[in-house]
């Protein structure tokens, strides 16, 4: 992640709000089940893309099968304001074509 954002002491954290919990849940219902790997997909991803949209936004995959990821999706807070923390915006699975789609916006690869 550092090829995105200057990580310091003070900018670490990556929250995840009820109100973004709830999201993924309702869209995304499967993830129920997979909730105890959304920690271990943000901290060890094996991959790690900029959004095509939006500088901010970074994808966090981690593999859990040949055709399935696990994906992260963050907002980071780029600018360092002291009040604000990177933040967990979806969480859901992501299919192989998906992530191959996006290569040319990598930034990590385990």
């Amino acid at each position: 992640m550092r090829n995105i954002v200057t990580l310091t002491e003070d900018n670490l954290e990556v929250i995840l709000t009820w109100e973004r919990r709830q999201h993924y849940l309702e869209r995304h219902y499967e993830m129920f089940w997979h909730e105890n790997l959304l920690i271990e997909t943000v901290l060890s991803p094996d991959i790690i893309q900029r959004n095509s949209k939006d500088k901010d936004i970074a994808l966090f995959f981690k593999k859990i099968d040949e055709e399935h990821y696990l994906r992260a999706t963050i907002l980071l807070n780029i600018a360092r304001e002291k009040d604000k923390k990177h933040s967990v915006l979806s969480y859901r699975i992501a299919g192989r074509k998906e992530v191959e789609k996006g290569k040319l916006r990598e930034v990590y690869r385990r």
